[in-house]
């Protein structure tokens, strides 16, 4: 670990000097040092887990988990490299391989990556990694699953296949020389699967690429074994069009199995020809590739647009392996209805067609149990939990999440504060934000545990920090296990029972969620509202609430960031990024988590020079979701107001009375019906908003008995 420090100082100050002006021999040579230095940092790691392994105190972990989270990690980690050598990532994963899984994601993850990133270093340009999930066989609590990541590189001899999986070799010493690469990616992999309970191999041939094979053992919930929910209309009819033979498959697969009538096509003059016989029942929707030989998806669409035979224009996804913010800006001027990036799996086609055929709702495809609250209160509920955050929207959705178990949160804005309320307040926990001014998590910790009394206090870190060396860090000052955020609900709960717990972790039961959760648009700009949604618990009034006040707090922030940088903050600099990263994260806005972390990234190793750039970019990006964030603010407003134009004060004091019931019952809904009412309150008294005034705050604040107090004089007053 101590290696590390100065290996960053050299791999920075060496990316520093190749931006300067050099003669080609220093370029030559710091370089090769830049390179050099990479290649054993990667080697350090690699060491770290390995000796971990032989040592045998490398553990599998068994939490839940989704596999799509795993393969969209493994794919965001590769996308860049994928993408200098136009290499097309696709997922195929058979029907009956359940969604929700019980193990260790962050191994599984590993043994992808690394066999994920050997497939993009030994690919042909232009080529083509498959990675293939199938179900060997189950019982009613465990499954084996088989994996398959396949490549058309540069293959291999029987000979260089009978070196791999051993430690510090590969398949010859010209691969060294020629690709790089410390020789323990395959060994490390091989361990991992064993530990798993499974076996790796491969099967490959010379000049034909490879396919490396592996299986594992895994737990998963019957109950949560269910296809993926259709939200989509009944007679939908949807063109594919994709030059890769590969691609067509997958995406002919998955419509399959929605039970969706669909055609495909390889190029868009078959597209055009289709599209101009098709009168008796015309598509719906097409899925169009972007990057294609002799006419483009852009070129087809541009075509279809202006076709003056083709009666009835469909709605069009544009379907992208490549730099989606250089799409972005070339489809401005095209009616282009909605983008989705390969490798695509069934949950995110399912989501992106949902919102593109005007389904007016958000289909909850993924983990059915994230809104399950009632068997996560019978274990959480009665706990008290000290939060430590200084974000004020990161505070209120903790709070919500929590009290929508039972448990009671007494709220911290730094560390210096939760020491003080330590003292005041017999907590069973503490959740700590790790990146906070004053003092931060890390230091707040270890000042906690140097008191006997607070030895064993349990202590779980909430950070958007999540790398390998984030949580060494967070194992080491002293804290039993994180969150990352943007927060997944059930996974939250899940990690605060089995730390705080444990002994009633099994009491776990699976309820079904409705289908779907109401939404007021079909869709906002630059924001993924299905995982906004999941990381409000799917409250609908909670996550417009969280969307208003990010547009607040952000919409002058490229003034405040530009004075803190031409004044040198960096510091300061880094923790406002640190803050937006986790809010874009919270209220699902994808591509501006992505950019913000890139500009934390080189902040952090203070690659200021190259900060300019990503700067530029992420506030183009913070500015495309504010923009779209007041325009349906402004939208709905306008029908709100439309709505309001008559007052029905019996409708009011019916839902008065519904809110009394449920501050009788301490039940969080009541912020609902108190927004309700202040919105439907146009027109009344000043009294009568006065008073909802005060009952909004007295819930910000959970004081159930004096919001009861005022809504008792509202019903007098109305």
């Amino acid at each position: 670990h101590e290696i590390r420090t100065p290996m960053n100082a050299i791999i920075g100050m060496s990316h520093l000097a190749l931006q300067t002006q050099l003669n080609a021999k220093q370029q030559n040579y710091i370089e090769k040092v830049h390179r050099s230095a990479e290649l054993l940092l990667g080697i350090i790691n690699d060491i770290l887990d390995f000796s971990k392994i032989e040592a045998g105190r490398l553990e599998i972990e068994e939490i839940p988990f989704e596999l799509d989270d795993v393969l969209e990690n493994m794919a965001n980690a590769i996308a860049f490299k994928a993408d200098e050598k136009g290499i097309e990532l696709y997922f195929d994963i058979d029907n009956d391989v359940p969604k929700t899984f019980i193990g260790d994601p962050l191994r599984l993850g590993q043994i992808l990556l690394n066999l994920g990133n050997n497939a993009v270093k030994f690919s042909n340009e232009e080529g083509e990694i498959v990675v293939v999930v199938k179900l060997r066989n189950e019982n009613h609590s465990h499954c084996c699953l088989e994996f398959c990541v396949s490549d058309n590189g540069i293959g291999m001899t029987p000979e260089q296949k009978g070196k791999l999986f051993q430690s510090f070799s590969q398949a010859d010493s010209s691969i060294t020389r020629k690709y790089g690469g410390t020789g323990l990616g395959l060994a490390i992999s091989k361990d991992l699967v064993g530990l798993m309970g499974g076996d790796i191999w491969v099967e490959s041939e010379i000049d034909k690429g490879s396919q490396f094979f592996f299986t594992v053992n895994l737990g998963y919930r019957e109950s949560e074994r269910t296809n993926i929910q259709h939200s989509v209309k009944p007679h939908l009819n949807i063109l594919v069009v994709d030059d890769s033979e590969t691609a067509r498959e997958v995406l002919h697969s998955q419509l399959t199995s929605f039970g969706i009538q669909h055609k495909v096509v390889s190029s868009g003059h078959e597209a055009m020809t289709l599209l101009e016989q098709q009168h008796i029942q015309p598509f719906d929707l097409i899925l169009m590739d972007w990057k294609m030989p002799h006419m483009d998806g852009l070129e087809t669409v541009a075509q279809i647009r202006q076709h003056a035979s083709i009666c009835y224009q469909p709605k069009i996804i544009m379907v992208t392996a490549f730099n989606s913010n250089d799409m972005e800006e070339e489809t401005k001027h095209l009616d282009i209805e909605n983008t989705l990036t390969k490798p695509v799996t069934a949950s995110t086609l399912l989501e992106a067609i949902s919102r593109s055929v005007g389904v007016n709702k958000v289909a909850k495809t993924r983990l059915k149990s994230a809104n399950d609250n009632t068997a996560f209160a019978h274990i959480l509920g009665g706990l008290h939990l000290l939060l430590v955050e200084d974000n004020e929207m990161n505070q209120e959705l903790a709070c919500e999440l929590l009290d929508a178990v039972g448990v009671k949160t007494t709220v911290a804005e730094n560390g210096e504060v939760a020491l003080t309320l330590l003292e005041k307040h017999n907590v069973d926990g503490v959740l700590m934000d790790c990146q906070m001014p004053v003092m931060d998590g890390y230091s707040a910790t270890r000042e906690i545990r140097k008191k006997a009394k607070y030895q064993t206090l349990p202590i779980i870190a909430m950070t958007a920090n999540v790398m390998a060396d984030d949580i060494a860090k967070v194992s080491a000052c002293g804290m039993n296990a994180h969150i990352a955020k943007p927060i997944n609900v059930r996974v939250m709960y899940e990690t605060l029972s089995r730390i705080l717990v444990p002994s009633k972790i099994h009491a776990i039961t699976e309820n079904n969620d409705p289908e779907h959760v109401e939404f007021p648009v079909n869709s906002i700009s630059g924001v993924d509202l299905q995982k906004g949604l999941l990381s409000a618990n799917y409250n609908v009034a909670l996550y417009q609430k969280h969307l208003l006040k990010f547009a607040e707090k952000y919409r002058y922030f490229a003034h405040t960031l530009k004075t803190s940088i031409e004044e040198g903050r960096y510091k300061d600099v880094t923790r406002e990024i640190h803050t937006l990263k986790g809010l874009a994260g919270c209220i699902g806005a994808q591509t501006l988590y992505q950019d913000a972390e890139i500009l934390e990234r080189k902040l952090n190793t203070n690659i200021h020079i190259e900060a300019d750039e990503a700067t530029a970019t992420m506030l183009e990006s913070l500015q495309r979701v504010v923009s779209s964030i007041d325009a349906v603010d402004a939208q709905l407003t306008a029908t709100e107001s439309l709505q309001n134009d008559s007052i029905d004060v019996e409708t009011f004091t019916a839902r008065l009375h519904q809110l009394l019931d449920l501050l009788d019952d301490y039940d969080t809904e009541a912020v609902d019906v108190v927004e309700e009412l202040n919105r439907n309150a146009k027109g009344l008294s000043c009294e009568v908003i006065s008073e909802l005034e005060c009952i909004a705050k007295a819930l910000r604040l959970y004081d159930f008995e004096t919001a009861t107090t005022h809504a008792n004089k509202l019903l007098n007053i109305v």
